[in-house]
C-alpha cells in the first residue's frame, strides 16, 4: 500500500549548531526523497 496525501516535516530546532535551517530542511528532503523514495 503506498501513502498518497500530505505530509508535513517540521524543524523545531537545528540539532548541530554549525548548520544552518536551511542546511538542516536540504538534508532532512535528502533523506526524504533518496532514502524513503518519496516524490516532492
Amino acid at each position: 500500500m503506498r501513502f498518497h496525501g500530505w505530509i508535513v516535516v517540521e524543524l523545531d530546532a537545528v540539532p548541530d549548531r554549525t548548520d544552518t535551517p536551511k542546511q538542516c530542511a536540504e538534508a532532512n528532503r535528502d533523506y526524504l526523497t533518496k532514502t524513503l523514495g518519496l516524490a516532492l
